[in-house]
């Protein structure tokens, strides 16, 4: 994780020594919408949220978006589902029973959408 900070810092500097640059200042400055612009392609580098199971593994009893390798014998499938990281170690299912793919990442899921006005 201390890659992906540096690497934000690194390029807020650069940019804000742009925005100096391009105003004539002495001063230092971001604009916000800079600094969401490094944040976001910071993230795109870092696999857009996906956290690999090998990297760490959630909190267990909740419900997370999960990056999965379906195997057969005959073929090999990638595929996003949403899935429970049980206290047993363990994915499962919405009926709680355990997977049958391999997971390989994951992340929270997404807030729902709210139509504007509720």
């Amino acid at each position: 994780m201390q890659e992906v900070f540096n690497k934000i810092i690194e390029k807020v500097k650069e940019n804000a020594y742009m925005v100096a640059q391009k105003n004539n200042s002495k001063e230092l400055g971001m604009t916000l919408c800079g600094f969401e612009q490094v944040i976001n392609e910071v993230s795109a580098e870092y696999n857009n949220g996906w956290i690999p199971c090998s990297e760490r593994l959630p909190e267990a009893g909740k419900r997370y978006l999960v990056s999965a390798i379906w195997k057969d014998k005959d073929f090999e499938k990638s595929a996003v589902y949403d899935a429970v990281y049980g206290s047993d170690a363990l994915w499962h299912s919405y009926n709680y029973e355990p997977v049958s793919y391999k997971v390989t990442a994951w992340k929270p899921l997404p807030e729902p959408y709210l139509p504007k006005g509720e």
